[in-house]
């Protein structure tokens, strides 16, 4: 999670001046798809309750659209790219996000109180991350104005994929009585039944979240990208994005797009660039369970489980 941002600002609004306070709760949820930023606001104590009550509100509201931003800025693309990265080279970009905060809503009522005559107005407001969230699928989402479906992957990702036309070959599976790797963990979910979906767990590597994760099989120099926004529908990268992260196990069960019988294997390591590394003898078997047409991944049925 990102820090919380302290910022202050001070607006000018018709004559009025006002001091803008960022609110500590600033933060991406990315278990639920929106990013959230409280601000807060004052007008002069001597003007008329109502017209200083309006006007510490936009300015609270601005507020927090400020704080929106410089959250939206840090979110990672790839390992080696932000949105404030794209936002400086893509006008359409920065154009778009502009719009996306614009159209922020507004979480519950404004909280007004009055400190030594004058209101001090506090709002808290929400963008949308993805489609996941029922409010988002009318409303712009950082996936969609990013155009992840376009962007190409870093230089470092492998260019052999895993679901190719003619995939490699990837090592056989030990029998089932070899001794198993220290530290391996099989992969959990029902065999006598279609896989709905991939959860990677990290097993306690650490990960710097993005919008476009890369999952590889391990081996050199022939390692295998797994999963990438590549192999995704570019329909869904737009709609619902490449990736959804959960922080503990019950998110599993209770997120629907994974479907009834999602397939849990645990991370080996994370490279230094931020790719997820798992077993050869895992990646074999999510290439089975996505024989006969079963696109789990290309519908972006894929989450990462952090903890």
């Amino acid at each position: 999670m990102m820090k919380h941002l302290l910022l202050a600002l001070v607006i000018s609004v018709t004559c009025s001046v006002m001091v803008v306070y960022a609110q500590p709760q600033a933060d991406i949820n990315w278990a639920n798809g929106y990013i959230i930023a409280s601000g807060q606001g004052t007008a002069s104590a001597g003007e008329a309750r109502g017209k200083a009550r309006i006007k510490a509100t936009t300015a609270a509201k601005v507020a927090a659209q400020r704080n929106l931003l410089e959250i939206i800025k840090g979110v990672r693309i790839t390992s080696q790219t932000t949105v404030q990265d794209a936002m400086l080279v893509e006008d359409v970009i920065r154009t778009r996000i502009d719009g996306m905060l614009k159209g922020a809503h507004m979480v519950g009522e404004p909280f007004v109180e009055m400190v030594d005559g004058a209101p001090v107005v506090t709002v808290t407001m929400k963008v949308c991350l993805n489609g996941t969230p029922k409010e988002c699928a009318e409303r712009p989402t950082l996936t969609s104005v990013l155009d992840l479906d376009a962007r190409p992957l870093p230089s470092y990702v492998p260019k052999v994929t895993l679901v190719a036309d003619e995939p490699p070959a990837l090592p056989p599976a030990p029998p089932a009585d070899a001794p198993k790797p220290r530290g391996w963990v099989p992969p959990v979910y029902d065999s006598s039944k279609p896989v709905t979906g991939l959860v990677v767990h990290l097993g306690g590597h650490y990960f710097e979240r993005e919008l476009l994760p890369v999952v590889i099989t391990q081996g050199q120099p022939d390692q295998i990208t797994v999963y990438s926004v590549k192999v995704v529908k570019p329909a869904v990268v737009r709609t619902y994005g490449a990736v959804r992260y959960a922080d503990n196990a019950d998110s599993i069960r209770t997120n629907q797009p994974l479907g009834a019988n999602p397939m849990t294997v645990t991370a080996e390591a994370v490279t230094k660039d931020n790719m997820i590394l798992i077993r050869s003898g895992d990646a074999k078997l999510i290439r089975e369970t996505l024989a006969h047409g079963n696109d789990y991944l290309g519908d972006a049925k894929f989450m990462i489980l952090v903890r």
